[in-house]
């Protein structure tokens, strides 16, 4: 059986389809026989779409509890209630 390399490719970056069963089983796009943590885990996309968050948007946002932007003030206690 002859796999289509976008489809490969899709579970290298999305992760493998996953049927919702804990056990071994094959993945519903590339056919391989994974585990349900491979099928759930932290895929590269996600891995991305957080790094990319935090250097685009957390990391010039000041903090909401010293005002700074890049370096928080060590004598301010940073606990949010």
């Amino acid at each position: 059986m002859v796999i289509c390399r976008s489809k490969k490719i899709g579970c290298w970056w999305f992760g493998c389809k996953s049927d919702g069963t804990p056990d071994v089983s094959p993945c519903g796009r590339c056919g391989d026989s994974v585990s349900y943590s491979d099928r759930v885990g932290d895929t590269r996309h996600n891995k991305l779409v957080s790094f990319v968050r935090f250097w685009v948007v957390d990391r010039w946002a000041k903090c909401k509890f010293c005002g700074k932007r890049f370096e928080c003030d060590g004598q301010v206690d940073h606990v949010g209630f």
